[in-house]
């Protein structure tokens, strides 16, 4: 009755330790790019090495920072000085349903074939092995979705405190308005700098209410026991796992590794994700930008554009008259003479001078001395000339969105025209 299935029992031609490998590889990698919170439109719910040994409930380097905050970061590929991430918080949620339903999908055929495989030969080891699996993919999404969560509840509590606001000011002049009718866009930004452990300097324009409560603490995730629970569960179902992928049969063994090593392997190159640098390859970019602008979602309310500072703001001295001048809008430079000296960026942010206090009191701009006021004076002078003309971040911002947008119909109208023929 079990044939051909029965058959596998009896198929060794070697063996393998399957054990090691799902116990050394990948905790890492696997540790940053489940942390980091970013959803896979595949592979959200797909089993991965090192799945049970990520703790998304503890810092990693900085106290300062939110945990996927610097996971998140960490991936990005971000330029030495150019790199702008423009936060905004959205009302209408992102929909994901449909992403979620695939990879659900996709999740439950390549985990029930193992299951019904090792079912039917009489493997009971291996099929022990698979509903371990399932349960850490199961563990793993309820934790992941409650970071998600917890982050979703801080975000809609500032645009709540922000319409209430602009609702009692409106209703004060004699207009009230609903909180409906009001934007969440209508919030103060921040303009911060972040140093990566690299050295690389990078702008973002965070929310001024969200700075606390989701960018530097940790949100914390809704019923901690619940959560703490499954945490547990998962460490339970680890142990299982490690027993019984060793003892299952070698069919078994290389369907689990494959599986496993494949959906590793995928998700930490951002295989379905926003931020997948393999997508941002393939994207040609616009010959004038020599970059490809994304975005990326946090949830279901915070989105993330990244995107460069432009050509048009690099500094270029005549070496006729000796005037310094930006670069004309028009003038297309390659991409390895754009400029990454921390002086340029300081000036292209157009600093008040609170702002410029700040940053010698962090030690983030040189102390003048006689003799050596060379890099103030070329700073000064970079400063004046950003301040007659300065960056609107914004405008370059909803640039880079009509770049993506472009860019998104352009694939829609190939897939279109390919399902046609």
């Amino acid at each position: 009755m079990g044939y051909p299935w029965i058959s596998l029992l009896q198929w060794q031609p070697f063996q393998i330790d399957a054990l090691g490998l799902v116990t050394l590889l990948g905790s890492e990698e696997v540790n940053v790019a489940v942390g980091r919170l970013v959803a896979s439109r595949w592979l959200e719910y797909m089993p991965l090495l090192g799945a049970f040994l990520y703790n998304l409930s503890s810092g990693i380097t900085s106290t300062d920072i939110a945990p996927w905050f610097t996971r998140w970061m960490a991936v990005q590929g971000f330029e030495i000085t150019r790199s702008i991430v423009y936060w905004e918080v959205v009302n209408e949620p992102n929909d994901w349903l449909r992403y979620k339903i695939a990879s659900a999908t996709i999740s439950f055929c390549s985990i029930g074939l193992l299951m019904i495989m090792t079912a039917l030969s009489g493997d009971w080891y291996g099929f022990t092995n698979a509903l371990v699996v399932a349960i850490s993919v199961i563990v793993r999404a309820f934790i992941v979705s409650a970071n998600r969560r917890a982050i979703d509840h801080r975000v809609l509590e500032y645009v709540n405190t922000c319409q209430k606001k602009h609702s009692a000011i409106d209703a004060q002049q004699g207009e009230p308005v609903p909180l409906a009718d009001i934007g969440a866009t209508e919030v103060e930004y921040a303009k911060t700098l972040v140093i990566l452990p690299d050295s690389k300097a990078v702008t973002m324009f965070l929310p001024q209410g969200l700075i606390v409560s989701v960018f530097t603490r940790k949100p914390e995730p809704f019923n901690d026991t619940l959560y703490h629970l499954l945490r547990w569960l998962g460490w339970a179902a680890f142990a299982v796992h490690i027993v019984t992928i060793g003892m299952a049969q070698l069919v078994a063994q290389i369907y689990s590794v494959i599986l496993l090593v494949g959906s590793t392997v995928l998700l930490c190159y951002g295989v379905g994700c926003d931020v997948s640098r393999l997508h941002r390859r393939w994207s040609k970019p616009p010959q004038d930008i020599g970059y490809s602008p994304y975005t990326c979602w946090i949830g279901s309310h915070l989105k993330a554009t990244i995107f460069q500072w432009p050509t048009s703001v690099e500094f270029h001295k005549d070496e006729k008259t000796g005037v310094l001048r930006k670069r004309e809008e028009s003038f297309t430079m390659p991409q390895c003479e754009r400029s990454e000296r921390r002086q340029d960026l300081y000036a292209w942010l157009n600093l008040s001078d609170a702002e410029v206090e700040s940053l010698t009191r962090w030690d983030l701009l040189p102390h003048l001395r006689r003799g050596h006021e060379s890099w103030s004076a070329q700073w000064g002078e970079k400063r004046d000339l950003i301040r007659k003309d300065p960056v609107d971040v914004e405008a370059l911002k909803n640039d880079a969105v009509l770049i993506i947008e472009k860019r998104r119909t352009k694939f829609q109208a190939c897939d279109v025209e390919k399902q046609g023929h």
